[in-house]
């Protein structure tokens, strides 16, 4: 290994070092450097220590259902086991790449995100959710070049059980988050609500 290389590795060892030595507190709120990007995916704009990912089932669920409860027509949504492992079997996928993409499944609904640093499923939830100020309820659209796709997911009507994953990695301090729900909505002629 040649002396530059060897310097090289000596500066990234160190960097990781200082990275990982200084932990900052974030609440669950929503975080304030997130960005939404062409994809109209989430990407975490500044990077901070790497995330626990340990979300529990409840909390996922209280921060849907806390949504869905102002839509007095909805039922709160539930965790479904095999929907969790089809989002972290997905999740596990996205572990070498942390690319924002799509699974294509057909039996679920999904939405994805992906960060860095203390990303959390709930920070996920809490950007998807804040497309509600993009959502028609009137006219069932999204206003002009504005996402809303992933609010009309999470008040889907039939859409009544979730399974949500975090992965860590290995790109960088990336963070891959993904929640799947079933029925999947069908967004044909119809309000999700």
């Amino acid at each position: 290994m040649g002396f530059s290389r060897k310097i090289a590795l000596v500066l990234a060892l160190c960097m990781a070092i200082l990275h990982f030595s200084h932990e900052d507190e974030q609440s669950c709120n929503q975080p304030e450097d997130y960005s939404i990007n062409a994809h109209s995916g989430i990407r975490r704009v500044l990077s901070a220590a790497p995330s626990t990912g340990t979300t529990s089932q409840q909390a996922i669920l209280d921060a849907h259902n806390k949504v869905r409860k102002e839509i007095p027509s909805l039922e709160p949504m539930t965790w479904n086991a095999t929907v969790a492992k089809f989002a972290e079997e997905y999740a596990s996928e996205r572990k070498k790449d942390c690319a924002l993409q799509h699974s294509d499944t057909q039996i679920y609904g999904e939405n994805i995100a992906t960060g860095a640093g203390k990303m959390t499923i709930l920070d996920a939830i809490n950007m998807w959710c804040s497309e509600k100020d993009n959502y028609d309820y009137e006219t069932n659209t999204c206003g002009p070049g504005k996402a809303c796709g992933h609010y009309t997911q999470v008040i889907w009507k039939n859409s009544t059980t979730v399974g949500c994953a975090l992965s860590h990695c290995v790109k960088n301090d990336g963070i891959f988050i993904i929640c799947n729900y079933y029925p999947p909505g069908n967004y044909i002629d119809t309000k999700p609500y």
